[in-house]
């Protein structure tokens, strides 16, 4: 299988994230099989997956793909799924 340069891994990415903003679903499914191919780093895969499944609304789920962790883009990539309700899974399962 032929690599893919980093310039066009980036921006398949944010075509992954512009996706989600404009609810692209079946676009967002396609690019969530792709991931491992396009980002090498475990944890910014992690993060990307969970923002592509907040984009399904699969919020659950997305909030798994973070778990625990307290980096600043983990955070981020927490309020935007939760809305700001980080401990309100109530709010995150029925937005």
């Amino acid at each position: 299988m032929t690599q893919i340069d980093r310039a066009s891994r980036c921006l398949l990415i944010q075509a992954a994230f512009a996706a989600v903003n404009h609810r692209l679903k079946p676009q967002i499914e396609a690019m969530i099989v792709i991931l491992p191919s396009l980002i090498d780093d475990e944890r910014d895969r992690e993060l990307c997956r969970a923002v592509l499944l907040y984009g399904l609304e699969r919020n659950i789920e997305a909030l798994s793909h973070i778990g625990e962790r307290q980096d600043p883009e983990a955070r981020a990539v927490r309020v935007l799924i939760t809305g700001g309700h980080a401990g309100d899974v109530a709010h995150v399962a029925n937005p």
